[in-house]
């Protein structure tokens, strides 16, 4: 319920919660949702809910504004996002203050939180479909061998397991964006070898971090360095 006067924060959209993993706690959890348009000026930050199943159909807005803080995960906002994807803490806990496990079956909700400014009034968007960690999920691909390549902004990197361009778009991160190009290395077949490029070109002999998000995990070297010559 709004008060008069009140101006509401816009709802997150599509909220989706997929299983990857069989660790049996809030790791296994990947929470994707769309931006609202207005988070620009009407959205501070969200926050991701974990609800048990059981409690989804009375869960409300009420009920979401009274949650503890460290019973959600904070999403900060990005501005010129136009979706967001996390992944939760092993450690995360439900909204009861109960830690996540594969015992229980969640719906998953976002709250918009108001800026307090051009918008003065929390917004809580659809739960989720029922997610249950119990029912395991998709095994890990590690990433190993990452290197820069000859060309400025190119590198490459191994797969342990044979995976496709259309798995990796979206999931490799270099310098916290989404890697462009990505394609087999020198004809490779297998699925394993790739290369890849940042969608804008970095400069020289500055440490850039690659990262990824689940299903895909980086193992060793997670850096590349382009070296200038004199």
């Amino acid at each position: 319920m709004m008060w008069p006067g009140t101006i509401a924060a816009p709802v997150a959209t599509s909220v989706t919660a997929v299983v990857y993993g069989d660790s049996g706690n809030g790791s296994d959890l990947e929470i994707s949702f769309a931006a609202p348009n207005g988070q620009k000026t009407k959205i501070a930050s969200y926050r991701v809910l974990v609800v048990k199943s059981a409690d989804a159909a009375s869960f409300d807005l009420a009920a979401a504004n009274a949650v503890t803080a460290g019973n959600y995960t904070i999403v900060d906002k990005i501005i010129d996002a136009v979706s967001y994807t996390v992944q939760l803490a092993a450690d995360a806990k439900d909204a009861d203050g109960d830690t996540v496990t594969d015992s229980v079956p969640y719906k998953i909700f976002v709250l918009s939180v108001a800026d307090g400014i051009n918008a003065t009034e929390n917004a809580l968007s659809v739960a989720s479909d029922e997610v249950n960690l119990s029912g395991g999920g998709t095994a890990t691909i590690t990433i190993s061998g990452i290197a820069a390549a000859t060309n400025l902004g190119k590198f490459r990197f191994n797969t342990d397991t044979a995976t496709t361009i259309a798995d990796l778009n979206g999931k490799i991160k270099a310098n916290g964006a989404d890697a462009v190009k990505i394609g087999p290395r020198g004809g490779d077949l297998t699925g394993m070898q790739w290369n890849a490029e940042f969608a804008t070109i970095p400069e020289y002999n500055i440490n850039y971090k690659i990262s990824s998000e689940i299903p895909f995990t980086i193992s060793g070297n997670d850096t590349v360095n382009w070296i200038s010559v004199p």
